[in-house]
């Protein structure tokens, strides 16, 4: 598990489940701690929420109890609180003011290389990215979100021994098979994390330069300006097809 710190929420707000219009350039929210802390399986985690003043920020550890209920999130919809989920791989970020829809979610990601990627949808991910290094988050089957998440994901689980200064986000579209842009040219943080923000779960595609997308929002040219986004917790877009057998780990997809 890695040492983590927590940054304040972003304001970008995806248009639809897989594409954000303005998610692709510099987005600096800067890095904080968390206010409180606690776990998911506290049986006072609600209480301890609310209990919290407003501008808050707490942070709740989980691990395979991936599940968060609904309650969790009526007790910041509508305030000027964040939940900060991390297990250890990856972190979640909530605002309170971005939760429209309190329900219960899990929290389960996997982290796996194209490679090893499972599932009937691998073959549709290959066509599209080519010969891209990529890896494939794939969350649980949650639909849409009760608001606005910020992931965060440390390089090194992405692309293990990478030179990487910035990553592509896309999110998989598995009715369509099309990519849909996320994040175009993201900067990696001085903590080595890539984060970005989606209101949807199910297939999101990391990779190491642009791509070509069937939905017609995929980047025409590496050449972007991806800025300065900071993460959660932060290398030129060299070639990273590196021979690594570094485990991932999480999945030991690597």
């Amino acid at each position: 598990m890695r040492a983590e710190e927590t940054t304040t929420p972003s304001s970008t707000i995806e248009s639809n489940p897989g594409t954000s219009s303005s998610d692709t350039g510099s987005s600096d929210t800067g890095i904080v701690d968390a206010d409180f802390s606690t776990d998911i399986t506290s049986n006072t985690l609600v209480n301890d929420i609310k209990a919290q003043p407003e501008g808050s920020l707490i942070k709740i550890y989980y691990d395979s109890h991936s599940t968060l209920g609904s309650d969790v999130f009526s007790a910041i919809q509508g305030k000027d609180k964040s939940i900060a989920l991390f297990d250890g791989y990856v972190q979640w970020l909530f605002e309170g003011k971005t939760i429209k829809n309190p329900k219960q979610i899990d929290l389960k990601v996997e982290i796996s290389s194209l490679k090893n990627m499972t599932g009937p949808n691998k073959n549709w991910i290959a066509d599209l990215v080519g010969n891209t290094l990529t890896t494939v988050l794939s969350f649980a089957n949650n639909g849409d979100l009760p608001g606005t998440a910020m992931i965060s994901v440390h390089i090194d689980d992405i692309f293990p021994n990478s030179k990487q200064t910035s990553c592509w986000v896309y999110y998989f579209n598995p009715t369509s098979h099309e990519l849909e842009l996320i994040a175009e040219n993201r900067a990696i943080d001085e903590n080595g994390y890539l984060s970005f923000n989606i209101k949807h779960n199910s297939y999101y595609i990391i990779t190491e330069r642009a791509v070509r997308s069937l939905s017609g929002t995929s980047s025409s040219s590496s050449s972007s300006s991806g800025g300065s986004y900071k993460g959660p917790f932060g290398g030129s877009s060299s070639d990273t097809t590196s021979s690594s057998n570094k485990s991932n780990p999480r999945t030991g997809a690597y």
